[in-house]
């Protein structure tokens, strides 16, 4: 599978800007929950017994870790009656729970930064039936919003998933490309050689090759 991603800057319209903004907002609105209740979770179980109050602790009601699935469901449930989250899109919402969870993953593994409440979202991602025609970009939240044709997609490749992303400069969109393709792995070639670094030598090879110390200041 060879995957690319191509960048254009887009020309929405003003109630497509409207739409964008408000979607901003409402993932911005599940990133904040979601990441709450995670730290809610890690906050219940992160006090020793020997540093508890000794007057008073407020203890959690257990509940399970809050993964993508657990919180996806979540949401699926609180759309029924919030009508602010029900205004927004559901692949949005859904694909911000998955990048909430690939940090977390990535702070486990990676030993990155613990992930922050955002105060203003820059970007959501977008994925289903998207293409690319003539000078439009089509996708289910924005139906066709004009963009700038800088280059055109190779052929065979297909739009996986988009990204809106908003910046000083105005609205761009990632194109997240692929292309069903066995990539083959880099054969070795040549021949493995020692290098050692020297002082009398300035590089000492197992072939045999010297090079001789340079004198830059004479």
């Amino acid at each position: 599978m060879l995957n690319l991603t191509y960048n254009y800057k887009l020309q929405p319209t003003a109630k497509q800007i409207e739409i964008i903004e408000h979607n901003l907002n409402v993932c911005r609105s599940v990133w904040n929950h979601a990441l709450y209740v995670r730290k809610l979770w890690y906050n219940s179980r992160s006090c020793e017994i020997n540093k508890c109050s000794l007057k008073s602790e407020y203890i959690v009601e257990p509940f399970e870790y809050p993964n993508y699935h657990t919180q996806s469901a979540e949401l699926t449930k609180v759309k029924k009656t919030n009508e602010f989250l029900r205004s927004g899109n559901a692949q949005a919402m859904q694909q911000t729970l998955r990048k909430l969870d690939r940090a977390f993953n990535d702070m486990k593994a990676k030993g990155m930064g613990f992930p922050r409440y955002k105060k203003n979202l820059k970007s959501f991602n977008l994925i289903g039936k998207l293409s690319l025609d003539g000078n439009c970009l089509k996708m289910p939240l924005l139906k066709s919003i004009k963009l700038r044709k800088s280059r055109d997609i190779p052929d065979g490749f297909k739009i996986k998933q988009v990204q809106i992303i908003k910046k000083a400069s105005g609205y761009y969109a990632n194109l997240m490309i692929d292309l069903d393709v066995n990539v083959p792995s880099p054969v070795p070639h040549g021949h493995a050689v020692g290098i050692d670094v020297g002082i009398q030598s300035m590089i000492a090879t197992s072939d045999g090759l010297i090079l001789p110390r340079l004198s830059f200041f004479r």
